[in-house]
C-alpha cells in the first residue's frame, strides 16, 4: 500500500511540474511572400505593385504600421495572431529607389519591424558570343564573365579556374550537351578538372526570344526568384532558350541559345545580358 501512494504521489509531482512548465512564445515576425523583401522597377513597364505576405504573432497582434499607416484592434480584432499583407505601392512617377517600412507590436510588448525594398532598374551589358565545346579546337569551351573572353581547356586550367565564367560542354556518358558551373565539370565528365567558382543556372521556360531581344534593363533577371526559378550548376543546353544564371557575387544574367551544334567538338551561339 505504501509503494502505490509513493507513486501515486510522484506522478502527481511529474505532472504538476510538467503542466507548470510552458514552451516560451515565438516573437513576432514579419513575413514577404517568396521570403523576398524587394522589387526591381521598370518605370517603361510598371505602374504599382502589390506587397504580399503576413504579420505572426503568438503573443496575438496589438498593432501594425504599414508604409506609416497604422491598424489597431479596433480594426484587426482583438484576439488576432496572424494577418496577411496585401499592400499596394503607387510607382507612378517613381524616380529613384524608395523603402517601405512595416511594423508588428504584439500583446506582450513583442515588436518587429521589416523594410520592403524598391530599386530602379539599371542598364545592362550585352554580348554575343560563340563557345566551342571541350574538344574543339577553333573555339574556347571556358567563357569568362568578367572580360567576356572565351578560353581553351588549357588556359582554363593554368589561369582562369578562379573566375566566374560558363561552359559549354558535352557529357560524353549521357551525349547531352551542357552549359555548366566550372565547378561542375569533373562531376558531368567533362574534363578532369573544376573550377574554384560556382556560377548557378536555371532555365526560364516561359521567356520567348522576341522578350528576351526586348529586355534593355535589369529589372527582369533581378526580379526572376529562386523558388520560382531553380538554379543548379548545370544546365541541358537546348536551342532557342533562355536561361537565368548567377555568379558567386551575386551578379545575374540572362542567356539565350541561338544555335548549338552537340558532341565534344561542338559549338554554341548565345547572347547574353547581364547586370553591369
Amino acid at each position: 500500500m505504501k509503494n502505490k501512494l509513493l507513486y501515486a504521489l510522484l506522478c502527481s509531482v511529474l505532472l504538476t511540474a510538467c503542466s507548470d512548465a510552458e514552451y516560451p512564445e515565438l516573437e513576432p515576425y514579419i513575413y514577404f511572400a517568396n521570403n523576398i523583401n524587394y522589387y526591381v522597377v521598370d518605370t517603361d513597364v510598371v505602374k504599382e505593385y502589390s506587397i504580399k505576405g503576413s504579420f505572426s504573432a503568438e503573443g496575438m497582434i496589438q498593432l501594425v504600421s504599414i508604409d506609416g499607416k497604422t491598424l489597431t484592434e479596433d480594426s484587426i480584432g482583438n484576439f488576432q495572431t496572424s494577418l496577411p499583407i496585401d499592400h499596394n505601392v503607387d510607382l507612378t512617377g517613381f524616380s529613384g529607389d524608395r523603402t517601405v517600412p512595416f511594423i508588428l507590436h504584439d500583446k506582450r510588448g513583442g515588436k518587429v519591424s521589416a523594410d520592403f525594398y524598391f530599386y530602379l532598374a539599371k542598364p545592362i551589358e550585352t554580348h554575343i558570343i560563340e563557345i566551342g565545346a571541350q574538344g574543339n579546337s577553333q573555339l574556347g569551351f571556358f567563357l569568362s564573365l568578367e572580360d567576356f573572353e572565351v578560353y581553351s581547356v588549357t588556359e582554363f586550367i593554368q589561369s582562369k579556374k578562379d573566375e566566374d565564367g560558363i561552359c559549354f560542354g558535352f557529357d560524353r556518358s549521357k551525349e547531352e550537351p551542357l552549359l555548366l558551373s566550372p565547378s561542375a565539370l569533373i562531376n558531368k565528365n567533362i574534363i578532369q578538372e573544376k573550377g574554384s567558382k560556382i556560377v548557378s543556372i536555371g532555365n526560364v521556360s516561359d521567356m520567348s526570344r522576341t522578350e528576351f531581344l526586348g529586355i534593355e534593363n535589369d529589372a527582369i533577371m533581378r526580379n526572376l526568384n529562386d523558388r520560382e526559378y531553380r538554379t543548379y550548376e548545370f544546365r541541358l543546353a537546348m536551342d532557342d532558350n533562355v536561361y537565368l544564371f548567377k555568379t558567386s557575387t551575386g551578379k545575374r544574367g540572362l542567356l539565350y541559345v541561338q544555335s548549338i551544334v552537340s558532341g565534344t567538338a561542338g559549338n554554341i551561339s548565345v547572347i547574353i545580358k547581364m547586370e553591369t
